[in-house]
């Protein structure tokens, strides 16, 4: 079983931070014959938007 946790915030009209966590359970498995899955992983990132009216909006 694959444990996953994403998180997002507005900071302002044109900065979006988020944070995703994959698989942590730490399961062993491959999705594909042949090509193991990654172990844990920690995503961390920002998105700045040049369109003051339209910000980009992370699901």
């Amino acid at each position: 079983m694959e444990i996953d946790l994403r998180a997002g915030y507005t900071a302002n009209r044109v900065w979006n931070l988020y944070a995703e966590l994959n698989n942590l359970s730490g399961s062993q498995y491959q999705r594909w014959y042949g090509y193991p899955q990654w172990g844990r992983q920690i995503l961390l990132g920002a998105v700045y938007s040049f369109s003051q009216d339209n910000p980009v909006k992370r699901q």
